[in-house]
């Protein structure tokens, strides 16, 4: 029979681990129960906190207390010339070449000024409290220099300015008297007349470098007429033109240069065609006048109220042309030319002329032109018969003659100078429309004349067979 086991007692060793378990879970409740700031990590944390603020304000009151020496660097501060110094240069006669924005570049400047000041400053040159300056003190001929570059500041001391030195070049002072010109561009709308153009000034002194201004010739405007109806009364501005005809730079000169004030008058324009009255008295219709007026148009300038009187006053007679004065030709002879020169009357007073009033008309007296019928001329001969085959039927042997040509030599001629020929020669069997020829006695060459003509009638011809040919 097994024996029962005995209870098994608890050693020292076991009794101190359940002691350290039971402390810890004690130490972990009373810890949970203890606030977040009360904790041991969270005081080291705020202890280190507070030491670095009373250590950043214990330096800020040193600095403060001592206000040590710090070094301030200004870029892009402006250099300009010193106040005064370029009208003192030009009061000796000279100037420097170029415009001052290209030859003074930025410098920068280090300024040596205390701790406390540094805020006045700012991120740039610190408005009026860092400048620099070049001096044109002490120049006296032209040429090139390398002039310090002076920097002051109204805060602090200036330690160093970069760069130290600039170069320029100074050219003697002049001035010169140039003409003005004004360059027309553009064309007017149509109907529309302008003047010649008018400046209130036709020159201007420039001054500047002698080396610059020694080329320029004269100073240019451009007056654009495109698309203007109203007369000009403006002001333009110049440019520099130099001796090669191109655009001079406006900084080659010292100042500004000026406008100019330019004026033209621009109007509607009217062109009316000229003519003129041919007085014939004592002359029959055997003659005739050509004429031509020089000039042909009479181009007048006026207002558009006044132009359009004119035109209605043309259309009220059915005209769209005037007349010069009336020319009598009663004392010409055939085949003479004479000048005569003639005007437009009764003109009004308010429009403007844009040629004299005087026209050339030439005259040249001629004989007519007439045409002249001569009716039932007789054939002067038939010629190309063959009656061994064929008979001859005509409705008529005579027909009607019309010739034109200058009056003298038409109505010189008879009946009897006229001569007709008529030729049936290869007609066959059947009926035929011939026209005679024509031939004038004593004056056969005439007929090649491209200044005659002549019309001749038709004369029918039936041709049969001769029975049992």
């Amino acid at each position: 029979m097994k024996q029962s086991k005995k209870n098994k007692q608890p050693t020292n060793v076991d009794i101190a681990a359940a002691d350290e378990r039971a402390s810890a879970a004690d130490t972990d409740a009373a810890e949970k129960k203890t606030k977040w700031f009360r904790r041991p990590l969270v005081r080291k944390l705020g202890y280190l906190f507070i030491s670095l603020l009373i250590a950043t304000t214990l330096w800020g009151y040193v600095l403060m207390s001592e206000n040590p020496d710090r070094m301030k660097h200004v870029s892009d501060v402006p250099l300009k010339f010193e106040g005064g110094s370029e009208a003192d240069l030009r009061s000796r006669g000279f100037v420097v070449l170029g415009e001052s924005q290209n030859l003074l570049p930025d410098v920068t400047v280090t300024v040596k000024t205390k701790l406390n000041d540094l805020p006045s400053f700012g991120n740039s040159a610190g408005g009026e409290i860092v400048s620099a300056s070049v001096s044109l003190q002490g120049i006296n001929a032209p040429g090139e220099y390398e002039c310090d570059v002076i920097a002051s500041t109204t805060i602090g001391t200036v330690y160093s300015v970069e760069p130290r030195t600039v170069k320029i070049t100074v050219d003697e002072l002049v001035t010169r008297t140039i003409p003005i010109t004004c360059a027309v561009t553009g064309d007017l709308p149509a109907g529309y007349w302008n003047g010649d153009v008018q400046l209130a000034a036709t020159s201007i002194d420039i001054t500047g470098p002698r080396s610059s201004i020694s080329n320029i010739v004269r100073a240019n405007c451009v007056l654009n007429l495109d698309g203007r109806t109203e007369s000009v009364n403006e002001a333009f501005e110049l440019t520099l033109i130099d001796s090669s005809g191109q655009i001079a730079a406006a900084s080659s000169i010292v100042g500004t240069l000026p406008s100019v004030i330019v004026r033209m008058d621009i109007k509607p324009q009217y062109d009316i065609v000229l003519q003129t009255l041919i007085e014939t008295t004592g002359r029959d219709d055997n003659y005739e006048a050509s004429y031509t007026v020089k000039p042909s148009v009479l181009s007048i300038v006026a207002s558009q109220d006044v132009i359009d009187k004119i035109k209605l006053a043309l259309e009220s007679v059915d005209r769209t042309t005037i007349y010069v004065d009336p020319i009598d030709i009663s004392d010409m002879q055939p085949g003479e030319t004479r000048l005569f020169e003639r005007s437009v009357l009764g003109l009004p007073s308010n429009i403007q002329l844009l040629t004299e009033n005087n026209f050339t008309v030439s005259v040249q007296l001629e004989e007519a032109t007439i045409s002249r019928t001569f009716s039932d001329i007789e054939l002067s001969r038939i010629v190309g018969e063959d009656h061994t085959r064929f008979i001859y039927n005509y409705d008529s042997r005579s027909c009607s003659v019309i010739i034109s040509g200058k009056s003298g030599f038409v109505n010189s001629l008879s009946a009897e100078d006229l001569l007709l020929t008529l030729n049936v020669s290869g007609c066959s069997e059947g009926t035929h429309t011939l026209v005679p020829t024509l031939e004038l006695a004593n004056h056969s060459d005439l007929l090649s004349d491209a200044k005659i003509q002549c019309d001749v009638g038709t004369i029918i011809c039936v041709i049969s067979k001769v029975p049992g040919a």
